[in-house]
């Protein structure tokens, strides 16, 4: 629901509030409908993306961090 068909993870990290996704894209355009899939989410408050690159296959890498409503973390019996 929240993750594209041609855009790939291969690493994440999270710290509590925050999390950061390392991955793989085949263009421009499919790491922007990633981004609107995640701003779709009403559990996400603010994305960032960092370490943009593009490899010798013409394949963007790129980091999000993404930053999460803390409401949804919290236990209410």
């Amino acid at each position: 629901q929240y993750t594209h068909t041609n855009v790939y993870f291969n690493s994440f990290s999270f710290d509590g509030s925050e999390a950061i996704l390392s991955g793989i894209a085949p263009s421009y355009t499919a790491l922007a409908e990633q981004m609107r899939l995640f701003e779709s989410s009403n559990v996400i408050t603010s994305l960032r993306i960092s370490n943009l690159g593009l490899n010798d296959d013409g394949v963007l890498s790129f980091d999000i961090a993404i930053v999460f409503d803390t409401t949804i973390f919290r236990y209410a019996p």
